[in-house]
């Protein structure tokens, strides 16, 4: 049911994720984890949470702390970067969906970022992961599209 990738215009009659910028167009592109190039940007995609690693504590910056979580689904999983109470909601088995999130590159590794247009919701458990495509434990080359 989740459409991969495609472009989904929605007119920003639902306070799309980009505030209703570009001319009151929201654009959404639905990916599958395996799918994800170190130039996907305004990604949306559905994912089983499988390991939460807190890095930092609540602080100025990022109250409630931040770390990495590997998230995947049935293509692979990749590194997410979240913070304060992103990380709260994120525990190991459940599911989320990600939306207008993007890649950062990293010593030359992949991972998402939640920007300040992106958004996660909580999603009903039952996804799965294949954790033998790990996108964030290959080097980028440059000229990678």
């Amino acid at each position: 049911d989740w459409p991969t990738p495609t472009q989904e215009g929605n007119g920003g009659t639902d306070g799309g994720s980009n505030g209703g910028l570009n001319g009151g167009m929201a654009t959404e592109t639905s990916f599958k984890v395996g799918d994800v190039t170190r130039r996907s940007a305004g990604v949306s995609l559905k994912a089983k949470v499988v390991r939460v690693c807190v890095q930092g504590r609540a602080g100025e910056e990022h109250e409630g702390g931040y770390g990495d979580v590997l998230i995947g689904d049935e293509t692979g999983c990749i590194l997410l970067l979240a913070a304060g109470a992103e990380l709260g909601m994120l525990t190991p088995g459940s599911s989320v969906l990600l939306r207008n999130v993007s890649i950062e590159v990293l010593h030359q590794r992949m991972r998402l970022t939640i920007g300040r247009w992106g958004s996660m919701e909580p999603l009903e458990p039952g996804l799965t992961c294949e954790l033998e495509n790990d996108l964030s434990s290959r080097d980028v080359a440059s000229d990678d599209s």
